[in-house]
């Protein structure tokens, strides 16, 4: 094996860093044993295709054919929440209960085996690490807690911009106005990377959104020229990519944008860094000045450390006393602390106690995982999920998808959904209705095995009805929604009307419930973002607080969120663009089987509607038994279906794999059966009914 790391098919085992040692002795120890024993670890480093890459990394999951229990039955898990965290692989956690627990020791100490051994593995993990990262000998790379939190917080710390809450408005009165930093921020940032520099000693000055939905560079560079801002400490800390939108930021345009005005130039990869290639160059023009990370969300990643790589420019501490003061930064002390002796290497110094060993190995293997599928598979894979999600959902008209449409973004999806019918008058459904009624539908033989779509029931007809209403366009970029045709939404005599969108928590719970798809609905900790994107202006948002004061959290807004793997089956991905199809088209039908919790936000199924639920399993099943697993069925793998959203009506082959199909016919079988239109939700007395923006 080499040293070489070519685009896309890296071998990248054997690395020497400044010193004449690198990765070569752990890491290539690791790779024999990969070879010598296949069983416990496939040959990876020798894998070629892309396809061979993504099977195996497939084959590596842990978690790989598991369940929940939901109310509508067992379903298999299928995972869509990458971007709030990664999957635990097999080939690291076998790496390190066969490679490295056996000879664990603390670090601090060459004088044993184990000592020395931990204490060489961790430096070569780290040099790995910043190899990955294209960090030099002018860069610094830490290890801090659990992500790009942990990492912000660190280069606060080293910056001296922090102190604890009760003295900070004390300790900005004593600063001198040219000493205090300005930092520039985003209007897209993750609340690590926005109220932690809010919290600090700097001045934050936020830019907003362009027309297109990204950073607008005429108001930073505007914010930058400031003449209120001259001569004083300036620096940009931006999201290289939004985990809300997966909108993906122009960071060597910002960062040569920032470094021209004076500015260092900070990016926060937590959403992005796991599927793009990240390039520090410090010494550049367009270079970074710090880059934080969370590896958790690489694959492999979880209970691995967050990571800061960040020039020694920014380290402002001097030669006194490090961040934090502690074991191993120290080499002498006595009685006097003034005559403490701290260490000179910056990286030595500020990693206090005993180091996460087991993280930072787990973190080095998590890049290496990433170095071995390559940049640019996952962004081919990443492009193709993307532009078919869009193309499929665009012209479904009761469906937003935040975020411009025409910009580069991850394979990131936060949407909600617009319910479509009149609320006033209906009467409550009974449970014992629809299915277990004499009058209950059933699916043909032609709908389960004819022409193919298991959604194709509401192709036709009720579906088309559904698209008429056109209610809105289909994707949403920002903006009041009272402007899309709601007019009277908040309106005290008109609550009812049709327009207010679905819960972004129940459409997260229908995903789990129906499909097992395992999302995440709120804000994303994207607060600020979160205005412009559900057009709350300051009267509603000042409505929101006031009721959230009080304790009542379910009236939050939000959104569902879900993400593409780059590693998914074209099966896997088919089948969750279809539960998202299907959710547009009959998602508000189910809120009657749900109770909501005005307090929390958490929707719970009513249990006087199992019966219910169990008669459509048992109908769909039985049908499935009795007329596709005949000798004169086709194969299931084989069926397509009818495009839910293609202007030109064509017909698109949709493979599913046959339990998918049965999934979604089960949740076909209990819609078909539910009223279209639903009574109101009483809104409880201690509510303001001005604060709920979501239909309930």
């Amino acid at each position: 094996m080499n040293s070489t790391r070519s685009k896309g098919s890296k071998q990248i085992w054997k690395s020497k860093k400044k010193d004449g040692h690198g990765i070569e002795a752990s890491f290539s120890y690791g790779a024999e044993a990969v070879i010598e024993s296949e069983e416990e670890f496939p040959p990876c480093v020798e894998i070629g295709s892309p396809e061979r890459k993504l099977q195996w990394l497939r084959s590596q999951i842990i978690g790989n054919n598991t369940y929940c229990v939901t109310p509508f039955g067992r379903r298999p898990i299928h995972y869509a929440d990458h971007t709030a965290s990664g999957k635990s692989l097999i080939f690291i956690e076998k790496y390190i209960l066969q490679h490295v627990l056996p000879f664990y020791g603390n670090t601090h100490t060459y004088d044993s085996f184990v000592g020395q051994r931990t204490s060489h593995l961790v430096e070569e993990c780290s040099a790995y690490v910043k190899m990955c990262l294209g960090g030099t000998e002018s860069d610094e790379i830490f290890f801090c807690g659990t992500g790009s939190t942990a990492a912000i917080k660190k280069l606060q710390d080293v910056m001296g911009l922090t102190v604890s809450p009760p003295l900070r408005e004390q300790t900005l009165q004593t600063l001198e106005e040219s000493r205090k930093w300005v930092v520039f921020v985003g209007p897209y940032e993750h609340h690590s990377n926005l109220l932690s520099w809010r919290q600090s000693l700097a001045e934050v000055v936020e830019i907003s959104l362009n027309e297109e939905g990204s950073i607008d560079m005429g108001e930073l560079q505007a914010a930058l020229q400031d003449p209120k801002y001259k001569n004083r400490p300036k620096l940009g800390s931006f999201s290289a990519c939004s985990n809300v939108t997966g909108i993906v930021t122009d960071t060597r345009t910002i960062a040569k944008l920032l470094r021209e005005n004076g500015s260092f130039a900070c990016f926060d990869f937590a959403a992005s860094g796991p599927y793009v290639e990240i390039d520090m160059r410090s010494g550049e023009a367009d270079g970074y000045d710090a880059v934080f990370l969370s590896p958790h969300k690489f694959m492999g990643g979880p209970g691995s450390c967050g990571v800061l790589l960040m020039t020694k420019k920014l380290y402002l501490l001097g030669t006194g006393p490090p961040s934090m003061c502690a074991g191993g930064t120290v080499f002498f002390s006595n009685h006097n602390y003034q005559d403490s002796l701290y260490f000179s290497d910056l990286e030595q110094r500020e990693d206090a106690g005993t180091p996460g060993i087991i993280q930072k190995v787990r973190t080095a293997l998590t890049f290496w995982v990433k170095e071995l599928i390559g940049t640019d598979l996952i962004s081919s894979r990443e492009t193709h999920f993307v532009d078919t999600a869009m193309s499929r959902l665009s012209s479904i008209p009761n469906l937003n998808i935040y975020g411009g449409t025409k910009l580069k973004r991850i394979a990131i999806l936060s949407f909600t959904v617009d319910t479509t019918s009149s609320f006033e008058g209906v009467s409550e459904f009974e449970p014992d209705e629809g299915l277990s009624g004499s009058s209950s539908p059933s699916l043909s033989g032609a709908e389960l095995n004819g022409m193919c779509s298991p959604l194709r029931v509401f192709t036709k007809g009720r579906r088309q009805d559904f698209l008429n209403n056109n209610m809105n366009v289909g994707f949403y970029t920002g903006g009041d929604p009272r402007a899309r045709g709601f007019s009277s939404w908040r309106n005290d005599d008109q609550l009812a009307p049709s327009g207010k969108p679905l819960h972004g928590r129940f459409i997260t719970k229908l995903l789990n419930d129906l499909f097992g798809i395992q999302g995440r609905g709120g804000c994303s900790c994207a607060g600020p973002y979160s205005h412009p994107l559900l057009g709350i202006d300051d009267e509603l948002s000042f409505t929101i607080r006031q009721t959230m004061a009080k304790g009542r959290f379910g009236i939050k807004p939000g959104w569902a969120r879900v993400s593409f793997g780059f590693y998914i089956t074209d099966e896997d991905f088919e089948f969750l663009l279809t539960a998202i199809e299907f959710i547009a088209a009959y998602g508000q039908r189910f809120l009657r089987l749900y109770d909501f919790d005005w307090e929390t936000g958490d929707w719970s199924f009513k249990g006087e509607y199992k019966s219910m639920v169990e008669a459509a399993e048992k109908q769909v099943v039985s049908k499935v038994k009795n007329s596709w697993w005949s000798s004169r069925t086709p194969d299931l793998a084989q069926l397509g279906c009818l495009s839910l959203n293609s202007t030109s009506s064509q017909v698109l082959v949709r493979k599913l794999h046959p339990h998918q199909t049965t999934i979604l016919h089960i949740a076909l079988r209990i819609a078909e059966s539910l009223p279209e239109q639903i009574p109101l939700r009483d809104i409880p007395d201690f509510i303001d009914p001005e604060s709920v923006i979501f239909r309930v």
